[in-house]
């Protein structure tokens, strides 16, 4: 898989995510690539909801400041967007790969989809 999509905070399943105390600068996974550092503007949010099938889940690794996450397929998101839509980690622990989901989207400045609002409809 080619995901390239950051984490971001918002959206059904837990969403917004708050600081992690003890200064200094952790590293974050950026499964797209690119610079979390980076200046970003609002997301912009696409009318309507879409549904669609958990395709895969990556657990929380061992490493401090890793987190979970997970990907989407949907038909016609992937028509829009050109991919898979990006479940954040409080979302990616919530389901389970095959469950059947209902989620709206938001694009993250590079222009990646990411699931907001999130919904379980059926598990695997």
């Amino acid at each position: 898989d080619a995901h390239s999509f950051a984490p971001a905070s918002g959206g059904g399943f837990g969403g917004g995510g708050g600081g992690r105390g003890g200064g200094g600068r952790q590293h974050r996974f950026e499964p797209y690539g690119g610079s979390a550092a980076a200046a970003a503007p609002a997301p912009v949010q696409v009318q309507g909801s879409f549904e669609g099938t958990v395709k895969r889940i990556s657990p929380k690794g061992s490493a401090p400041g890793s987190h979970a996450f997970g990907f989407v397929e949907c038909e016609e998101t992937n028509r829009l967007y050109g991919r898979d839509v990006f479940l954040n980690d409080m979302q990616a622990e919530g389901v389970a790969v095959g469950a059947r989901v209902r989620f709206e989207v938001a694009v993250n400045a590079r222009g990646m989809p990411q699931a907001h609002n999130l919904e379980l409809l059926s598990q695997w």
